[in-house]
């Protein structure tokens, strides 16, 4: 289809409005953080054992899980998660906008293990935060992250793979230039390629494109 143009999602405005006016902190280490419904398609059980893997591998992590959560699934992940869960989980339900993005702009690695998604904002938030990033590659997740190209902005496992999971989420914590490498590539791709002028540029492009 020759005259078929694909144009992303824009990456909302107001988050880099409120990168821009948050203070600056710094990077809380180790911790790793969930943005979603809290569901089990989003692969938060496989989340959950990974992060038990790694507290028994003497990995000090902590996870947050931020998103709706009904009682029902808290404990499941409360079973799940263990007796001494609440030395390392955080299970801190709704927040508002601003908080989220903070999340995201104080943790370590951002992980989303989904077993199916579309084109998830979440992912271009954490972009836009240069939050390391292990997701799962369904959807627009690998183009998104720019997968298979030298300028990757996070890694991509199978979904349902705990070990692949937990190894992704290790390198992240554990080599730091890489992490840093991944998390720069994002900020720089989600606003070439993702923010609302870049996009708007693109479309003019088309429509002038169209009356010629």
């Amino acid at each position: 289809y020759r005259n078929v143009e694909l144009l992303p999602n824009p990456l909302a405005p107001e988050v880099n409005k409120i990168i821009y006016e948050s203070p600056i902190t710094s990077r809380e280490e180790n911790r790793i953080l969930f943005v979603g419904h809290v569901l089990e398609a989003k692969g938060i059980f496989e989340l959950i054992d990974a992060c038990k893997n790694l507290r028994n591998n003497n990995k000090n992590i902590r996870l947050t899980i931020v998103g709706y959560v009904s009682e029902t699934m808290k404990r499941k992940i409360d079973v799940r998660a263990g007796v001494e869960h609440n030395r390392w989980l955080e299970i801190s339900g709704e927040k508002d906008y601003k908080t989220t993005i903070h999340e995201m702009l104080t943790a370590s690695v951002f992980v989303l293990p989904s077993y199916t998604e579309g084109f998830p904002n979440v992912i271009l938030e954490s972009m836009a935060c240069a939050c390391p990033i292990v997701a799962t590659s369904v959807g627009a997740i690998p183009e998104m992250l720019n997968i298979e190209n030298e300028e990757a902005c996070g890694l991509c496992i199978e979904p349902r793979n705990v070990k692949q999971l937990q190894a992704a989420i290790e390198r992240m914590l554990d080599d730091e230039e890489f992490a840093k490498k991944c998390a720069a590539n994002a900020r720089k791709r989600v606003n070439e390629v993702y923010s609302l002028p870049s996009l708007w540029k693109q479309m003019t492009e088309i429509w002038h494109s169209a009356l010629q």
